[in-house]
């Protein structure tokens, strides 16, 4: 089951994390890594976000944390934060770290209108499908206050060299990239920027991410895939060469520092639709 997959990724996390720390040369290699990876980047912009809004507005700030899975513990630096999550699960998790967290989706939200200084929406937008995305905005924006913002990070379609071999078994998508990741509402970037505008929404700060190496979630789905390298034998020389440079921790850690900065650089030189992730934050007009 999806629940057993997770678990077992997380053991074999705990693991590994814990075999880095033992090495003070893991250890650099692994901070220089993270601090490129888009994990770090989206929490850098998010961060950012944060901080500007919460000077602007000169007092702790009220926060929704929209899907907010386990929650996010850095949220709370910045005020109060209540979530909304179906899960039970992941509910009650996130309830030790949030004020409140609530039952409920990004278009059934159960707080007043006007309750919130900022919204976040982090891997959810992906998940909403097409059809739904314009009642998920006007929901999320209904409980926003005028001024306020909603930071997000949403995961989109991409037109890139690796989506572009996926797509060319267009089962084998549906199968992994939508149905396994549960992304049922990919849009590309400039589409899902022209649906919030379209809404009202203004545009604080978009920026697109993950051009070249997708997260690797997405390229997994092709590497590590029986059916992908079966259609496509060319891959097979790849997967082999990345075997070995993650034969063992240090040279694993060696090839994903060579590959960000890489990464960085030709996501910054190639167009918007080529990412498969944008970082947003866009404002509630402060008047209608």
């Amino acid at each position: 089951t999806v629940k057993q997959s997770n678990e077992k990724a997380w053991v074999e996390h705990t693991a590994l994390r814990d075999k880095v720390n033992e090495s003070p040369l893991l250890r650099s290699l692994n901070a220089v890594r993270m601090k490129l990876s888009a994990s770090s980047k989206r929490d850098r912009f998010i961060l950012k976000h944060l901080k500007q809004h919460a000077r602007k507005l000169g007092r702790p700030l009220q926060i929704l944390d929209v899907g907010c899975g386990g929650g996010r513990l850095y949220l709370k630096n910045f005020g109060e934060v209540r979530g909304v999550e179906p899960d039970d699960q992941l509910r009650q998790a996130a309830s030790r770290h949030y004020a409140e967290v609530k039952p409920g989706l990004a278009n059934q939200i159960p707080y007043p209108s006007g309750s919130f200084d900022v919204l976040t929406l982090i891997d959810v937008f992906g998940h909403i499908e097409c059809g739904g995305k314009d009642e998920s905005i006007a929901e999320m924006f209904r409980v926003l206050r005028p001024g306020g913002i909603l930071i997000g990070f949403i995961e989109c379609d991409a037109e890139n060299f690796w989506y572009r071999i996926a797509k060319r078994r267009p089962d084998l998508f549906r199968k992994y990239f939508v149905g396994r990741l549960g992304h049922f509402g990919l849009e590309l970037a400039t589409d899902t920027d022209s649906r919030f505008k379209r809404m009202g929404a203004e545009v604080v700060e978009v920026r697109p991410i993950d051009g070249f190496l997708p997260a690797a979630g997405y390229l997994g789905c092709i590497f590590g895939n029986t059916e992908y390298l079966q259609q496509f034998k060319w891959l097979r020389p790849l997967v082999a060469g990345s075997r070995i440079f993650g034969a063992t921790l240090i040279t694993g850690e060696i090839f994903n520092c060579l590959l960000c900065p890489l990464s960085v650089l030709v996501d910054r030189l190639s167009p918007p639709n080529h990412c498969t992730a944008l970082m947003v934050s866009y404002g509630k007009p402060s008047r209608p």
